[in-house]
């Protein structure tokens, strides 16, 4: 990994929990000249932590057994990401 220099400034607003229902979005500021690629993000944020997390508790015992082949393959991960992005099922 090579370190770039950069004075490039992000700021990410989320609403709290109890507004998200009221305010879905998040809003990203930028200040400064970006001269390379933006870096990947380094956490997950909490709104899709929460539902991988509620998608993993649907498996019940049958998630000790999934290798992550299976999990990609599976029915109930297919059904959440066209409930979730439908805009990309011809993707899957």
């Amino acid at each position: 990994m090579v370190r770039l220099p950069c004075k490039t400034r992000f700021r990410i607003h989320e609403p709290l929990e109890e507004y998200r229902a009221s305010c879905p979005y998040i809003l990203i500021t930028v200040a400064g000249e970006h001269p390379h690629p933006i870096p990947f993000p380094q956490k997950t944020p909490p709104a899709i932590r929460s539902e991988i997390f509620r998608l993993l508790d649907s498996f019940g015992e049958e998630l000790l057994e999934l290798t992550p082949d299976k999990f990609r393959q599976h029915p109930l991960v297919e059904s959440f990401l066209r409930q979730r992005f439908p805009a990309n099922v011809h993707r899957l």
